[in-house]
């Protein structure tokens, strides 16, 4: 990532949501060890390169202090992504972007998110990626699109996925190393990825 309409600093603020309730996972999924490391810690260290600063939004504020990360709590916690996505923007430092991610995430690459400051174009609000489905949850958002989320919310429209698309948001094909569980909903799930990862550096 470079200057011109990125601007002249190169990293942004990243958002983590760790604000759910986890009900399938049955435990608090941000602190889901992955090769003996908790997913939410995991995040910091892969996107660090890309990062002014990392905040999680979670149920209450300070949860992850002792992992070092800045936490504040959800604003309307009921509302899910979308109350996360609202809460993160009203907290960004300044007019600009910020990248949100989902705690759950087990796979991420920093070239992702070049991926997707590149693909931004003049007047955009958001920029993600789109398989059979949007992917809203790793995704760079514009404090601009605070009104429109707070229209929708109000309007009882909770889907992130929905609000990209109707924003005009620039929806790039996955890359070809986004992995096939990208987010982790149950324990089996993460027991998959383990072993995809033992495997991968035996």
């Amino acid at each position: 990532m470079g200057s011109g309409e990125w601007g002249v600093e190169t990293k942004l603020p990243v958002y983590i949501l760790a604000g759910g309730k986890s009900s399938r996972f049955g435990s608090d999924k941000a602190r889901a060890l992955l090769n003996g490391e908790a997913l939410v810690a995991r995040i910091v260290r892969v996107l660090g390169p890309v990062a002014v600063n990392f905040t999680a939004v979670a149920n209450v504020s300070d949860k992850y202090i002792d992992l070092k990360i800045r936490t504040i709590a959800d604003e309307r916690a009921e509302l899910g992504p979308m109350g996360g996505l609202l809460t993160s923007l009203r907290d960004a430092p300044s007019p600009g972007w910020i990248l949100l991610c989902s705690c759950d995430m087990v796979a991420l690459d920093c070239g992702w998110v070049e991926l997707l400051a590149a693909a931004r174009a003049k007047g955009s609000v958001a920029a993600g990626f789109k398989g059979e489905r949007v992917e809203p949850l790793f995704a760079l958002y514009h404090t601009a699109l605070l009104e429109r989320v707070e229209r929708a919310i109000a309007a009882g429209q909770l889907s992130p996925a929905k609000l990209l698309e109707e924003s005009g948001a620039k929806l790039l094909a996955l890359p070809p190393n986004w992995p096939r569980h990208a987010h982790v909903n149950t324990p089996e799930e993460l027991a998959e990825c383990e072993r995809e990862f033992t495997r991968k550096t035996e």
